[in-house]
């Protein structure tokens, strides 16, 4: 008796893919990575940014920043020791605003009473 497995045709045996091959294929089908860590810890810092603001200190986690910046959470441990590290960081971007603004604003050459 014979066993019926499909079509009684052989098939050609598939070749496994060289090292070669395989690497045109990978070269084909994934997109070029282009590590910017400059641009990956401004987005971080941003996304860091609003989420403190909106939900505070305690309210906030470092796999949440991540994901609002749009990169996976271990990104954020490539940049960021802690959640603290992040928090300076904005904190001290936020003090660097406000006293050029207020540069800025003494620059202007108004009256003190303008000023004020």
């Amino acid at each position: 008796m014979r066993a019926n497995y499909g079509s009684d045709v052989i098939q050609p045996v598939r070749k496994l893919p060289t090292a070669r091959s395989a690497a045109r294929w990978r070269d084909r089908t994934r997109p070029e990575r282009q590590r910017q860590p400059d641009r990956t810890r401004r987005a971080l810092i941003e996304a860091a940014a609003n989420i403190f603001n909106s939900a505070g200190y305690h309210g906030t986690d470092s796999n949440r920043i991540a994901r609002e910046a749009g990169y996976a959470p271990g990104t954020f441990y490539i940049h960021f020791p802690d959640k603290l590290a992040i928090f300076l960081q904005v904190y001290e971007n936020w003090v660097s605003a406000e006293w050029s603004s207020i540069e800025v604003i003494l620059k202007s050459g108004a009256s003190a009473r303008a000023i004020r």
